[in-house]
């Protein structure tokens, strides 16, 4: 609506307002000398109107200038821009300045620009530039927080616009003048070696660190910012700089130390940039230890006795032997290893020591089997050592392997094969110090024979193959011996014991008893000469039960058994042919002890050689009768001769049938002298 008034015109008169194209836009009739128009017709720019009065009387004339107006209905209304953003990027609407400076553009010049925080507190005002441009520096100190910023803009027209939220023209930005203080920082699981990965104790001397959730200022509580996009975290260890880290899309950060650390305690502290380029006061302080060498590390040894049975062999029965030794430092871990599996540990700390700070570990059960034996020290920064255990590749055996029945050996087990139901399996012996033998345990393992009895050792040795074999230690008496046997290992384990075995010792036979012949002995006897060409041979007094063999020229050629009651035994010959023989009778029992008793040789003689009559010797001393041949003599005690008779034959002189003399011939020419004879005549004949 434009009004236009115009004075010094009479009452009554019309005045008509024109555009510069000739467009009738108002008429009025003059009032007072005075005439107002409102025109409704114009729009937004510049405009030159002509003005034209009628008098009373019809007369018309035009006024003596143009009227140049501007018409201006709108105005422009953009929302403010925040000039002091400081924030991760330039539109974040962030800062960290408290009197921030705003911008704005597209205003009309000359615009009046007014901005207000929170809709009622004026914090500056400027003109708009003929660009329509203009600044304002905030007067008032923003506190930290979020803040909505608004604008009034007013033209030279006298339009007025004030933007607001719903129009979409406010800003809304954010002071944020105090850093982030970081969490505290953690060195990463990975990174973090030892017993724990939180104990802060490490060997590794290139650390990561973490952390997450910026705090508040005071360190207490999560900032409500919490990290963002483009905030720096900034490593410090022992106050020197370590390395930084610039987040990127997750609120956490991580930052990989930039130093090689040396062995020592150290803290840790990170301090925050926030995108808004304020510093945080450092964080708390993280201290952490890295270790990189294990220190005090000694071997363990086996405790004495542990090596069982034979000292130093390195073969034990004891399944969870004790180590001894005196390496090791607060929060070590030692263990024992076989063959790299751990099967005892302690803690040192905690360890009972003895007075010169040596420690024992007590393996768990370790299966049999041959291990190498290592110590092992790890510290809580997990360091780890291993130092072989000297001497130790041990065996492990728990176990044996029960034997069997201690039998005699074949060659041991003695027998007679001339007697029936003699065996070498019988266990029956004439050797006093016999060999055992068997089967069980194994090569390596000591086998011991024990009378049972008596509760002696009667020998061990040991077991070089499949079978053992004993001999006894000692010589054993005659009699019954109830023996079992038993294994000892190299490792110190025993079997159990054999089932019993009886043995008998008999290494004697009864004396001898003399062997009569002379039955069979003809002529003379205990001559060893006979016609009988089967003898036989008696004997008395041996032991009953046994036998008797005869031999002739060394072979058997006839046995008999020996009577178990009056020990008397008969034994007759095959028939003998003429001639020598040499005869010996052995005595035997079942254990195999033979006594020989020799006969001799004796002659078979089944035939005689002829010979002639006997005579007197010639001469006066013999047949003194008239004549040398009259067989007639005064002599008692004659002398006979003859001749053809084989030497070592016997010629027997006999009246009838009583023998008078006898001669074993020595010479062809044999004399015999006779007993003393009576007077008297007598009929001699040779035999």
């Amino acid at each position: 609506i434009i009004a236009v008034t115009a004075g010094g015109k009479a009452d009554g008169e019309m005045a008509k307002l024109y555009t510069s194209t000739g467009n009738l836009i108002a008429s009025t009739v003059t009032t007072g000398g005075s005439w107002t128009w409102h025109s409704t017709s114009l729009i937004d720019g510049d405009h030159v109107l002509t003005a034209k009065y009628y008098d009373l009387a019809g007369n018309a004339y035009s006024s003596p200038q143009n009227y140049t107006i501007t018409i201006d209905t709108r105005i422009n209304a953009t929302a403010p821009r925040l000039y002091s953003d400081s924030g991760s990027a330039d539109s974040d609407n962030v800062t960290n300045i408290s009197t921030p400076t705003f911008i704005g553009s597209g205003a009309t010049k000359n615009t009046t620009v007014t901005l207000f925080e929170g809709g009622a507190n004026t914090i500056g005002s400027a003109l708009a530039n003929g660009s329509g441009n203009w600044t304002i520096p905030s007067h008032m100190v923003l506190g930290d927080g979020q803040r909505i910023i608004s604008a009034v803009f007013k033209d030279v027209a006298g339009n007025v616009k004030t933007t607001t939220i719903a129009d979409g023209n406010n800003l809304v930005i954010t002071i944020d003048t105090i850093g982030d203080r970081a969490s505290l920082p953690d060195i990463i699981d990975s990174r973090d070696t030892g017993i724990s990965s939180n104990d802060n104790i490490t060997n590794n001397n290139q650390l990561i660190f973490t952390g997450a959730n910026a705090l508040n200022a005071d360190g207490t509580g999560v900032d409500a910012l919490d990290l963002t996009v483009a905030d720096t975290a900034v490593l410090y260890i022992n106050n020197q700089t370590a390395g930084s880290y610039i987040v990127a899309t997750d609120p956490v950060w991580v930052i990989d130390a930039n130093t090689t650390l040396v062995d020592g305690e150290y803290e840790a502290k990170v301090k925050l940039l926030d995108n808004r380029g304020n510093y945080g006061t450092f964080s708390l302080a993280r201290t952490f230890i890295v270790d990189t060498t294990i220190r005090n590390t000694l071997p363990a040894s086996l405790m004495a006795g542990q090596d069982t049975n034979i000292n130093n062999d390195s073969i034990t029965s004891i399944s969870q032997p004790i180590f001894i030794g005196s390496g090791g430092n607060k929060g070590d871990t030692i263990s024992i290893l076989a063959n790299n599996t751990v099967y005892g540990t302690l803690i040192y700390e905690t360890a009972i020591l003895d007075a010169t700070g040596g420690w024992t570990i007590k393996t768990n059960t370790i299966p049999d089997g041959q291990y190498s034996f290592t110590t092992q020290y790890s510290d809580d920064a997990g360091n780890i050592k291993k130092i072989d255990i000297a001497n130790t590749s041990l065996t492990i055996d728990t176990t044996i392997i029960p034997t069997s029945v201690p039998n005699l050996t074949t060659y041991s087990d003695t027998f007679t094969p001339e007697f029936t139901g003699s065996t070498n399996s019988d266990n029956l012996t004439n050797v006093t110090r016999p060999v055992f033998s068997g089967t069980g345990a194994r090569i390596g393992d000591t086998i011991f024979i024990i009378d049972k009895v008596n509760n002696i050792t009667v020998g061990s040795a040991i077991q070089v193959g499949a079978k053992w074999a004993v001999t006894a230690s000692m010589s054993l008496k005659d009699g019954q011996y109830n023996l079992i046997s038993y294994a000892k290992d190299r490792a110190g384990n025993v079997s159990s014991d054999s089932p019993v075995v009886t043995i008998t010792i008999d290494s004697t036979i009864d004396t001898t008893p003399p062997v009569d012949f002379n039955a069979s002995d003809s002529n003379i006897k205990n001559d060893l000469i006979t016609y009988d060409n089967r003898p036989y041979f008696v004997g008395t007094g041996a032991h009953g039960g046994d036998i008797v063999i005869l031999n002739k020229n060394g072979a058997r050629f006839a046995t008999a058994s020996i009577d178990n009651v009056t020990g008397e035994w008969t034994l007759s010959s095959p028939i003998l042919a003429d001639g020598e023989h040499f005869i010996d009778v052995i005595y035997a029992d079942k254990a195999g002890n033979r006594e020989t008793a020799q006969i001799g040789t004796i002659t078979i003689d089944t035939t005689i050689d002829s010979f002639g009559e006997a005579s007197f010797i010639g001469g006066v001393k013999f047949d003194s009768g008239s004549f040398d041949n009259d067989n007639l003599t005064n002599v008692t005690t004659p002398y006979f001769t003859g001749s053809n008779v084989a030497i070592d034959d016997t010629v027997i002189l006999k009246n009838g049938t009583n023998a008078i003399g006898s001669i074993i011939v020595a010479s062809p020419q044999w004399t015999v002298s006779v007993d003393s004879l009576a007077d008297g005549t007598y009929h001699i004949k040779t035999y």
